[in-house]
């Protein structure tokens, strides 16, 4: 595994995570 493909996965489960939160954590996402 590259270290690219690991930051995109990474970053994957973020949004993942971040949309499936309350709509509070909207603003947060938009942040990242």
């Amino acid at each position: 595994m590259t270290a690219e493909w690991i930051n995109n996965h990474y970053m994957h489960i973020l949004e993942k995570v971040f949309f499936e939160e309350s709509e509070e954590h909207i603003g947060t996402k938009k942040l990242l």
